[in-house]
């Protein structure tokens, strides 16, 4: 006899974040859903570690949509963070991390000027040991607001 499970059982929590997707064809505003873990990890590096996943797409709720879309993450130029950080954790994350400065020339949309997070061991300090890594997404801060990169689509950097 076959018994039935309810989807439920089987459904990971999760929670969402508002992002601006600034993409090669578009701007898309609208929220991206990570899994509700204990985790000692903050905010910002789930984010990263969201958009550094091996997986090509992730769904995307549209503003003013029901239904989620799929994005291919090698089409993203940059994405906007604008859920709003907790105070502590913020600090706490600025606290352990190195910036650096950077001018980054971006394919199809400028040039911007930002701190670059560099979540390395003491020992690499350089804004090539984090290129080196080969991770897909930088995470930056440009005034206040972080934002991440897809190197992809960055063809020269600058360290003013």
């Amino acid at each position: 006899m076959i018994q039935q499970v309810g989807q439920e059982q089987f459904r990971v929590p999760k929670f969402c974040i508002t992002v601006i997707c600034h993409t090669t064809h578009e701007i898309l505003q609208g929220d991206i859903f990570l899994d509700v873990v204990e985790t000692s990890r903050s905010l910002l590096q789930r984010v990263l570690d969201f958009f550094n996943a091996s997986n090509p797409f992730f769904p995307i709720r549209i503003s003013g949509t029901e239904r989620p879309i799929l994005l291919r993450k090698d089409a993203l130029i940059q994405v906007d963070i604008l859920q709003a950080m907790d105070p502590l954790e913020t600090e706490m994350f600025g606290a352990l991390t190195k910036k650096r400065m950077a001018i980054l020339h971006l394919k199809s949309s400028g040039t911007v000027e930002v701190e670059i997070v560099l979540d390395l061991p003491d020992s690499y300090s350089r804004l090539l040991d984090l290129l080196s890594i080969g991770k897909p997404f930088l995470l930056g801060l440009i005034g206040e607001k972080y934002t991440l990169f897809n190197y992809q689509h960055i063809y020269k950097i600058e360290e003013p």
